[in-house]
């Protein structure tokens, strides 16, 4: 009896972990889990980066987003989102264009399912078999009588709120890029490649060549509150934003001050200021048009992010712009700038983000060439050089025990130093104040709270006043500090130019290399266990140092391992790593009383390539980076006295 007590309760902490998980939008694997007291479950959360962001619509508090996963609902007043995917009755997850209509329903055209209405109960989907024209659903207009317009891969069609109209014949066909409604009730069409149409009443007007009007890529339409019509092209080389003003046509090039010539977005702020988005798809940003001359907004320096490329622009009800880059979403609040995440915003092929977990379970990420990111469990906040960080080359991020968190800004020799971050104010350290040098490494924290940095100069430590440097003048070997670990006052570091390790009790430095039995000098990663002691990983091998001599375990998972990429060692006293051989990754490693495990792609993880892996304070939660694909939160379930098998394998 006790035994199936058991067994409801761990199963029903799962479910709810579970739960808890899909209300994010996250992922849970285990494959066939094995539950014993002694052998945990382990299951997977992982964090990938949100989709791409295809359009926005506005209600209230809430900014609805068309992502190319789904639909995320933000509140734009405390950063909190919700996501909603097929699971919740949305047709597809590749959403193109949403729109609130004058009931507030919420509309979503999407790739392949048609256009789903949700008015925020229950879910209606619309599709060819109801009269679409396509099931890709591109852009969705509302009237101002009401009626629903939705552009398609093929044409355009009406909505009345009960069934659908088609257009007069002699409409556009194709994939629809934007309808808009001017003051005089014409319909303004813009297609992907023929140009614009313009419906007057039952008469269409067509505008083939850019030269004489709207005609080109045509990626956006929007109505100015003066009447003027304002145009977005793509790839279109006689000017990527144009107006129509009554009878006069205008087309603004580079030469005016425009960004490129692959306009995206148009819209209007509440002084009646033209915003334009551009992208060439690697490059682009923001301009605004005060009625006499253009001017860009720099996006690195204002809004903290290093690619530049936008691609939509859109204003809400109070005429503040909101701007789309990726998977980013962004807005000028007044007086700063303020970014939008649905998740962690790993940029593609910039890297595997690095982490750090503070005593609150809070954890913190690096994001390439950006920033960091803060999540608190259901909020995630970008730090960039706008919001206070020094740079946005993060190396390394460590929290201590107060909870304060240290950045190492910069990878090479014109590295910034260490910003410290203590929830509301940022500050820099740097070889002036006392750093060993401004290039860390890494950075760790002893039992007395000190704090160590491994560094290109030297191991320095801060005592939250003062500042120490040990170098070879001490009894280093070297100067350059690959790691450090720290626990009680002990202090141990890596070596950069594989040296072995080296040990401080705080009075005596003692060097470990080889010759001493650890496997190999080519250290590469190291940890403390609870008791103290410590871990390293030396390519083929994991060393154990029981604080009179050291023991050596190979890695015995494929071929032999030539590279380990981190460790750590968890709060039961299993070693965790990420490795490499000479043919491939291999997963997630575990090592438990002298058996070796791993967990690959096939169990629930991102990608086999795990580049950091970081654990808390208590060591009884463990992070790990999936490439650059994400990030994923083992978890561990223990409680049971016989093996039974739970078939909880979730997304």
């Amino acid at each position: 009896m006790l035994k199936n007590q058991k067994l409801l309760l761990l199963f029903f902490v799962i479910l709810m972990t579970v739960a808890s998980g899909i209300k994010f939008g996250q992922q849970y694997h285990n494959a066939n889990a094995l539950v014993s007291a002694t052998e945990p479950v382990y299951v997977f959360q992982n964090f990938t980066p949100p989709g791409a962001i295809m359009d926005l619509a506005f209600e209230g508090d809430y900014v609805w987003a068309a992502t190319m996963k789904g639909v995320v609902r933000w509140n734009r007043h405390d950063g909190t989102f919700k996501t909603y995917t097929t699971a919740d009755g949305l047709a597809d997850n590749k959403v193109w264009s949403v729109a609130v209509d004058q009931s507030g329903n919420k509309w979503f055209g999407t790739q392949t399912g048609g256009v789903s209405k949700f008015n925020g109960s229950s879910w209606t989907t619309y599709s060819t078999s109801n009269g679409l024209p396509s099931n890709f659903v591109t852009t969705i207009s509302v009237h101002p009588n009401g009626n629903l317009y939705f552009g398609t891969g093929n044409g355009v069609v009406g909505f009345n709120g009960t069934a659908f109209f088609y257009l007069p014949i002699g409409g556009p066909s194709g994939w629809i890029t934007a309808v808009a409604f001017d003051k005089s009730q014409n319909i303004w069409v813009g297609t992907y490649d023929s140009g614009t149409r313009k419906l007057s009443g039952s008469t269409w007007t067509v505008y083939g060549d850019p030269a004489i009007g709207p005609g080109g890529r045509v990626r956006d339409i929007r109505v100015a509150p003066n009447g003027d019509i304002w145009f977005a092209f793509d790839t279109s080389f006689n000017g990527s934003i144009g107006r129509v003003s009554g009878n006069t046509w205008t087309r603004f090039t580079t030469a005016n001050g425009l960004v490129n010539d692959y306009g995206q977005g148009v819209d209007f702020d509440a002084s009646g200021n033209v915003w334009a988005a551009f992208s060439d798809g690697t490059s682009g940003g923001i301009a605004k048009f005060s009625g006499s001359n253009w001017t860009q907004t720099n996006i690195r320096q204002n809004v903290g992010l290093d690619f530049t490329y936008v691609t939509k622009a859109r204003a809400d009800e109070s005429g503040q712009l909101w701007f789309i880059s990726n998977n980013y979403l962004f807005t000028y609040e007044g007086t700063k700038w303020r970014v939008y995440l649905a998740g962690l915003p790993v940029p593609s092929l910039l890297g595997a983000p690095n982490m750090a977990i503070a005593p609150n379970g809070d954890v913190w990420f690096s994001v390439a060439r950006v920033g960091i990111v803060h999540y608190d469990g259901e909020v995630w906040k970008l730090y960039t050089q706008a919001n206070g960080l020094a740079g946005n080359e993060v190396r390394e991020l460590f929290i201590d025990h107060g909870g304060n968190v240290w950045v190492s800004i910069g990878k090479d020799e014109s590295s910034l130093g260490v910003n410290k971050f203590d929830g509301s104010n940022w500050s820099l350290f740097t070889s002036t104040d006392g750093l060993a040098s401004n290039l860390v490494y890494s950075i760790a924290q002893d039992g007395a709270g000190n704090l160590w940095f491994g560094t290109s100069g030297g191991l320095s430590k801060f005592n939250g006043a003062t500042w120490s440097t040990y170098t070879t003048a001490n009894g280093l070997l070297e100067n350059s500090i690959f790691k450090v670990a720290a626990s009680n006052n002990d202090i141990w570091a890596v070596y950069f130019t594989h040296l072995g390790v080296v040990h401080y009790n705080g009075s005596v430095w003692t060097n470990y290399d080889s010759s001493d039995g650890i496997s190999s000098n080519e250290v590469t990663a190291i940890d403390i266990d609870s008791a103290g002691n410590p871990w390293i990983g030396a390519r083929t091998d994991i060393n154990y140092f029981n604080g009179v001599s050291w023991e050596s375990f190979p890695i015995t998972i494929g071929a032999p391992t030539s590279y380990i990429t981190d460790m750590v060692v968890d709060a039961n006293g299993d070693v965790w790593l990420g490795a490499y051989n000479s043919y491939n990754t291999i997963g997630l490693a575990r090592f438990h009383d002298g058996t070796w495990s791993s967990y690959g792609t096939e169990n629930g993880l991102l990608d086999n390539g795990v580049a950091h892996i970081a654990t808390n304070q208590s060591k009884d939660q463990i992070w790990f980076n999936g490439a650059d694909k994400g990030v994923t939160r083992l978890q561990q379930f223990y409680g049971l006295d016989e093996k039974v098998f739970l078939p909880i394998s979730l997304k």
